[in-house]
């Protein structure tokens, strides 16, 4: 209801909570990435219609009640479409050992592209499953799944990746 919201994503909501409820059952980590944004941030004035949105203290900042996390999820904040820039997503993926990527969310044609094409770069495998996604325009939400479709793991950075992994204790 708040400004930027994706009515669609209400739709993916029974989907993701049971695909989160698995990835636990599976001993999967569940990280989740919030927009956040402060009040002096213009940012939140450059998309027509959204203004102020997602403050921080605010519930707009919050995850989804249906999709809470729970004590030892890593909760990251990001202020950008990318969830790498200006965030700890980067360093919490390397403690976990993660080399998967399974995007999930809304704004499919901003955020989640942004994200899949920076993990891309970084050598992680990315994918954004069609039914726990949620474009703000379906045109554009199609457009970023093929686009991401069409892409994989930059090769030097994915063998670097691998390669930490295999060699860490």
């Amino acid at each position: 209801g708040g400004g930027g919201e994706v009515p669609r994503a209400r739709a993916i909501v029974p989907e993701l909570r049971a695909r989160i409820e698995a990835a636990r059952a599976a001993s999967m980590p569940v990280v989740y990435v919030v927009d956040v944004h402060e009040a002096w941030d213009t940012d939140t004035d450059l998309i027509d219609g959204w203004g102020a949105h997602n403050l921080a203290g605010t519930d707009g900042a919050e995850v989804w009640p249906e999709l809470a996390p729970i004590p030892g999820d890593p909760v990251i904040a990001k202020s950008t479409y990318n969830a790498f820039t200006g965030s700890r997503l980067g360093e919490v993926l390397d403690e976990l050992r993660v080399d998967e990527l399974i995007l999930t969310g809304c704004l499919t044609e901003l955020g989640i592209m942004a994200t899949a094409t920076a993990g891309f770069e970084k050598g992680f495998a990315v994918t954004v499953p069609r039914e726990l996604q949620a474009g703000a325009h379906e045109a554009l939400e199609r457009a970023a799944l093929t686009a991401i479709a069409l892409m994989a793991p930059y090769g030097p950075a994915r063998a670097a990746r691998l390669r930490a992994f295999a060699e860490a204790p």
